[in-house]
């Protein structure tokens, strides 16, 4: 019977005028080309008309997607794991509502095609998928944001895609303003070592690879781990944590509490844990580690916590207020945040 209903959606789509797009391997003839742009695998992209009906699968990317301006036509639910995230029930809550079509991993074919749509976001990892999704006849991008190149390269992407260019121009300017903001103040100061962990086990150690690098070093740190050669999180013992010996230990949003480290013996001794210098990314709506816009505002909290003193009084507030007004819609403040 499942069978049956993936044929039946997969026929509507030919029955409704879809062309059957393959990597941007072949063009048909047809009205013409709103958009043709370049995904993360390299693959040429050609997009006929101007998106009505995007799939954002999940949280990396339907967050970018709604801060230049998508939202009104976004068809894919939230596929976070625990449930509906605290962002999109804050900013965009009639998701909660809308078919989930996937995760960070894998897509849902039927779902797919049951919200009929005209362009779909493609998560790296579910890249596998890619000659089942182009055999619905939807222009497809594979999206793999993981270093801050590839993320600013999203937003041009989508914005180009979407017929969004404006929106995304903007998103960037404000994202650079802020990093050459952060760069000024800190300016001549010795970078500080900091340890990054996941937020599922404090001795799995971020990859020199991974975007949450590049924030640290942006906001003025050095990554001890920086010799782990794995693209991911990497099991480490805490013994080598000893060796790495960092000023700041830093978690990934959505870990347990910092005091819950301090508080363990075996962790006595480390200059971070010694000094009480270990921090959480901020996570109560919106993620500040991801690679997603609100990582700006995770940059200028990081850097004020390695360099104390250096970014002005009132900046992160200040930034924090404009950047969920302008891109969401919607004032918010520290303090709602729950930002320490």
């Amino acid at each position: 019977m499942r069978e049956k209903i993936k044929l039946f959606a997969v026929l509507m789509f030919a029955i409704a005028g879809f062309q059957l797009w393959a990597g941007g391997s072949r063009e048909k003839s047809g009205t013409g080309t709103f958009a043709e742009v370049t995904d993360h695998r390299g693959r040429q992209v050609i997009i006929q008309k101007k998106p009505e009906r995007i799939v954002a699968p999940f949280y990396i990317l339907s967050n970018t997607a709604l801060a230049i301006g998508c939202r009104d036509i976004i068809v894919s639910g939230d596929g976070g794991k625990s449930g509906v995230r605290p962002f999109i029930k804050e900013f965009a809550p009639e998701l909660a509502e809308k078919p989930v079509c996937g995760s960070a991993k894998s897509l849902n074919l039927e779902a797919l095609a049951s919200v009929n749509p005209d362009l779909i976001l493609v998560p790296f990892k579910a890249a596998d998928q890619l000659p089942q999704i182009e055999a619905l006849g939807v222009p497809a991008l594979v999206v793999e944001p993981e270093t801050m190149e590839n993320f600013f390269s999203y937003v041009k992407m989508l914005g180009k895609a979407a017929g969004k260019n404006k929106e995304a121009d903007k998103l960037l300017k404000f994202y650079n303003e802020i990093l050459s903001d952060v760069a000024g103040f800190i300016k001549g100061e010795a970078p500080v070592s900091v340890y990054m962990n996941s937020r599922s086990d404090a001795l799995n150690a971020l990859s020199p690879k991974m975007f949450q690098a590049e924030l640290i070093k942006a906001a003025g740190g050095r990554l001890v781990t920086d010799d782990i050669k794995d693209t991911y999180w990497t099991k480490v013992s805490l013994e080598q944590v000893h060796k790495y010996a960092p000023q700041v230990i830093v978690m990934a949003a959505g870990a347990k509490k910092s005091g819950d480290l301090s508080s363990k013996k075996e962790w006595k001794g480390i200059p971070a844990v010694d000094t009480g210098k270990i921090y959480t990314f901020p996570s109560s709506v919106d993620e500040w580690d991801s690679p997603i816009p609100g990582s700006c505002l995770g940059i200028i909290w990081l850097a004020d916590k390695l360099h104390p003193g250096k970014i002005p009084e009132g900046y992160l507030e200040t930034k924090v207020k404009a950047f969920y007004k302008e891109f969401f819609g919607k004032e918010k403040d520290i303090k709602s945040l729950n930002v320490e």
